[in-house]
């Protein structure tokens, strides 16, 4: 009865769940299928939201005492004048000095008095020269035309071109990126159509370059010294490269 009893409780309990191992699928690649490699560069051009300037300001006098106190005197006063115009004081900060260069004796005088000349050429090499970095960070466009102006003023030197950058570069770097797989695909579909194929897939995807913002910085900073010897200022770009493995089989 007891082993009756046992039984019957052991076919009344629910059974256990038991788990199924998945299945495997193996995709089968198309007869006659290859693998084409294509790489792609993408980029997108966007308005600069902040700008950095460097200026020059030189002193001269007697003695290198003398030139540094100029030079340090005329860097206050465009200071003082570049944050009466609304630029904040943290963003006016020190930068390195270049190399002194130039030339010695430019002014004018008669070009038949070498006396003249020589004397020109003289008195400036028994002054001492010095010069101050400056570099101002601004994150409004429209300043830009205000401390330019108060650098011709004071006669201060600009050194090279703005350095034009977006303050957050993510949204187009997304579209850089978008920008050169769908060029990847598209030349992948010209490929594949030129030999009677179709895409069947993509297999691998990697970025290229991954210093490409690098380069950026260097390809933007040329072509704007280009475009502000004539006035003007132009847009940032971004750009990315992508290499994708496509798989390819007839159609």
């Amino acid at each position: 009865m007891i082993a009756a009893s046992l039984l019957g409780a052991l076919f009344a309990a629910p059974l256990q769940a038991q788990t199924a191992t998945p299945a495997t699928t193996v995709k089968v690649l198309p007869a006659d299928s290859a693998v084409l490699l294509i790489s792609a560069a993408g980029s997108i051009h966007s308005a600069p939201d902040k700008l950095t300037l460097t200026f020059l300001i030189n002193g001269s006098g007697e003695s290198d005492a003398a030139a540094k106190a100029q030079a340090a005197t005329k860097a206050e006063q465009f200071r003082a004048a570049v944050i009466a115009q609304g630029v904040p004081a943290s963003a006016i900060t020190a930068a390195s000095n270049p190399p002194q260069m130039g030339f010695v004796g430019n002014e004018s005088f008669d070009p038949d008095d070498t006396s003249a000349a020589s004397r020109v050429v003289a008195a400036m090499a028994r002054r001492h020269m010095s010069a101050v970095a400056m570099r101002i960070r601004l994150d409004r466009m429209e300043m830009l035309a205000r401390v330019q102006k108060v650098a011709t003023d004071l006669g201060v030197r600009s050194m090279g071109s703005p350095v034009l950058e977006l303050k957050d570069d993510s949204t187009a770097h997304r579209a850089a990126i978008a920008d050169a797989v769908a060029k990847a695909r598209a030349d992948a579909d010209t490929y594949a159509a030129a030999i009677g194929y179709r895409v069947v897939r993509i297999t691998q995807i990697a970025n290229q370059m991954p210093s490409q913002r690098a380069t950026d910085d260097g390809s933007n900073f040329l072509r704007m010294m280009a475009d502000t010897q004539m006035g003007e200022l132009h847009d940032v770009e971004t750009s990315a490269v992508v290499t994708i493995s496509f798989i390819i089989a007839p159609r």
